[in-house]
C-alpha cells in the first residue's frame, strides 16, 4: 500500500482489513496443530501416516505463508504509523482552531476602545 496515494480514512480502512487477515492467518495456524478427525482413524499405521502427511502439509503451508506473514507484520507497522499521523493531524487541527479563536478574540479586543466593552468581550 502506497501511503501517499489514498486519503488517510481509506488507508485506515485498508489497514483494518490487513489486521483482520493477520488475525485469520494466526488463528488458522493455531488450529493446525492437532487433527481430531485423523486421530479417530482406527488403523494405527494409517492414522500415523495420515497425521504425518497432514503435519507435512502444515509445514509446507507455514513455509509458503511466511512471506505473507512478514507482509502482514509490515502492514501492522504501517497501521500504527497511519493512526499516529491521523491522531497528530487531528491534534494540529484542534490546536489551529483554538489558535484562530484566540486570534479572533484578540483582534476584537484590540479594536474595542471602550474598557468596559473590552472586558465584556474578553469574558464572554
Amino acid at each position: 500500500m502506497r501511503s501517499g496515494s489514498y486519503p488517510v480514512g481509506e488507508q485506515a480502512d485498508g489497514c483494518r482489513a490487513a489486521e483482520v487477515r493477520s488475525a485469520d492467518v494466526a488463528a488458522g495456524r493455531a488450529r493446525l496443530t492437532r487433527f481430531p478427525n485423523l486421530e479417530q482413524i482406527k488403523d494405527p499405521e494409517d492414522r500415523k501416516l495420515r497425521i504425518a502427511e497432514a503435519e507435512a502439509a502444515v509445514g509446507l503451508l507455514s513455509y509458503i505463508i511466511k512471506d505473507y506473514e512478514a507482509d502482514l507484520a509490515e502492514a501492522e507497522k504501517q497501521i500504527a504509523a497511519i493512526q499516529a499521523r491521523a491522531a497528530q493531524a487531528a491534534a494540529l487541527r484542534r490546536f489551529n482552531d483554538d489558535l484562530e479563536s484566540v486570534k479572533s478574540k484578540f483582534i476584537e479586543l484590540q479594536k474595542e476602545t471602550d474598557g468596559q466593552r473590552r472586558y465584556k468581550v474578553s469574558s464572554g
